[in-house]
């Protein structure tokens, strides 16, 4: 089990509950259809985190729960019909929020020399709020911003390996594959030529997400952990849609580009057994 449930709490049932605060450095890319750099944000997310994991000798289960917001930096290029006014260079700030709740189950594995690791499976699901704020061009042109939510499950298989353990400190690495499942983005064109709202499947990809925790006993069943992680999103290009206004279809059409996430964070948690 975890390094709570092996050197504390023995053969016993115990229900674990963890609370802390988190940073997130996001970085998010979007590509054309030659690979070239479409538009791209970064920036650092504050944050918390919450979880419960209930611990049995055979085996455990968690749920957990992280929230990012803030806003980040926002360079792309402008979309429009009117040649002299596409593809022109564009900065803007965009207001982000990011939650995150996973599900999983796992057990311990002894080798026969008495060393514990830990494998696991469960299930995700991720919301990420992008409201691209309007702006301005340097030649003076207003760009109109744009509402988007991506959504999908996501399917959860690791493990943890212990790397060095003594009665106060345990380091581990903690490994898990990621594929998306049932990802969607719902997009809100904010006004901008009254295009309806549309509702795009995203190309499902795997990810993965390595941790490093470093747990710290402070007392007989209170621990504080320290756990900087790297997680990578890849999202293929969705379908494509005919925009609308009022149902009625135009001569235009909207699609959702190839992405890449790749996003740095640190969560500092204090967890109490119970």
């Amino acid at each position: 089990m975890s390094f709570i449930a092996t050197k504390i709490i023995a053969a016993e049932n115990v229900l674990e509950l963890k609370a802390g605060v988190a940073l997130l450095k996001f970085g998010y890319q979007e590509f054309t259809t030659d690979n070239s750099i479409l538009d791209e944000e970064s920036g650092m997310l504050p944050g918390i985190m919450l979880a419960a994991t209930y611990h049995q000798p055979a085996w455990y289960s968690e749920m957990s729960f992280s929230y990012h917001q803030a806003k980040v930096d926002y360079s792309g290029h402008t979309r429009s019909d009117i040649a002299a006014q596409n593809n022109l260079l564009v900065s803007s700030r965009s207001d982000t929020a990011i939650a995150d709740t996973t599900l999983i189950f796992g057990k311990p594995v002894w080798t026969q020399f008495q060393n514990r690791y830990e494998i696991y499976g469960g299930l995700g699901y991720y919301r990420w709020r992008r409201y691209i704020l309007s702006s301005v061009t340097d030649a003076g042109l207003r760009v109109a911003g744009k509402l988007e939510f991506y959504s999908w499950f996501y399917a959860i298989a690791g493990i943890k390996v212990p790397l060095h353990e003594t009665h106060s400190r345990s380091f581990n690495v903690d490994f898990r594959l990621t594929r998306m499942l049932q990802a969607t983005l719902e997009v809100d064109h904010l006004g901008y030529k009254n295009w309806d709202k549309q509702t795009l499947d995203l190309g499902e990809k795997w990810g993965y997400q390595l941790r490093l925790p470093w747990h710290m006993i402070l007392e007989s069943k209170a621990v504080v952990t320290f756990e900087p992680y790297f997680t990578v999103w890849n999202i293929g290009r969705s379908n494509t849609l005919i925009n609308t206004v009022g149902g009625v279809p135009t001569n235009t059409a909207s699609t959702e580009p190839r992405s890449e996430t790749r996003n740095f964070g640190l969560f500092v948690y204090y967890h109490y057994s119970i």
